[in-house]
């Protein structure tokens, strides 16, 4: 046998070598190439989650240095230029709705001097939950937006009311919300926390029409007036749609304010005889 023959096999046994390594070859470069891709979307994913969590930070932020008595020069800084303006019935006074994301409204009543009379945030986006802290009946209470059930903020002390408004034509919920009057245990602020009727109303347990029970609930409490209730006298009903209400609605009144009447004491001038905050007709 010649020096260039070669053994019987040899040529199928190269060629089983060379695919053998071939096929290693792609499988290492697939998976180096399936790690670099999965890779990538966990860091494009982590800079997305830390990029969303940076401005909803920085919003909150903006949001818990604004308070009902600054000058709406101050709102204008913080928030921009609001997108809606229109006049407030009962007095000399202008409501200012601003938009700086899609995730909230602010409104901000003021008069003519340019001072805020009353701040107020709502919020339709369970994931924003900006927080707002405060001092009612000399505690320090706090609302976080889309995650605080009604019935834990009001203090164990404290003289508070239910409001509660019908629904309106087409469905739309009313407003539901729990207010305190001002007072030197409130830093003279009147504070108020609930559900606006221009979001959908988020309950903490599944399988509660909040619109529905509550409006239920609102026909068989007019005992002191139309819609509204002390909370010492709220039943056993009331107080469990308040555990599963979460407030999507914050709103503060500037120091020796108030927001709307309640029994027994004087509003003037009453700047939410009905809802607080935005109007569902306007923003939608």
């Amino acid at each position: 046998m010649g020096d260039t023959e070669r053994p019987m096999g040899s040529t199928a046994e190269e060629f089983h070598q060379f695919t053998k390594r071939s096929f290693l070859i792609v499988i290492v470069l697939f998976l180096s190439n399936l790690i670099t891709a999965v890779s990538t979307l966990v860091t494009a994913a982590t800079l997305f989650r830390d990029s969303t969590n940076d401005w909803r930070e920085a919003e909150h932020v903006k949001l818990q240095a604004l308070l009902a008595g600054q000058t709406l020069n101050k709102f204008k800084e913080k928030l921009g230029t609001p997108a809606f303006r229109s006049p407030v019935r009962g007095g000399p006074y202008s409501s200012n709705i601003f938009q700086p994301r899609k995730d909230y409204w602010v409104e901000a009543i003021s008069d003519e001097s340019g001072a805020t009379l009353t701040y107020t945030v709502t919020s339709c986006n369970r994931s924003f939950r900006a927080i707002f802290s405060f001092r009612t009946s000399g505690e320090r209470r706090s609302v976080t937006l889309n995650e605080t059930p009604m019935f834990s903020v009001l203090p164990r002390r404290s003289s508070g009311w239910i409001k509660a408004l019908p629904l309106r034509s087409g469905g739309v919920p009313g407003f539901v919300y729990q207010i305190t009057p001002s007072h030197a245990g409130s830093d003279y602020r009147a504070h108020a926390w609930g559900l606006s009727g221009a979001c959908p109303w988020f309950s903490a347990a599944r399988g509660v029409n909040l619109p529905a029970e509550w409006d239920a609930w609102r026909h068989s409490h007019k005992e002191v007036e139309p819609y509204i209730c002390s909370f010492e006298k709220l039943d056993n009903e009331g107080r469990e749609l308040m555990r599963n209400s979460l407030a999507n609605t914050y709103t503060e009144s500037s120091p020796n304010g108030c927001l709307t009447k309640v029994p027994g004491l004087s509003c003037e001038p009453e700047l939410y005889p009905d809802d607080l905050g935005v109007d569902v007709v306007l923003v939608h």
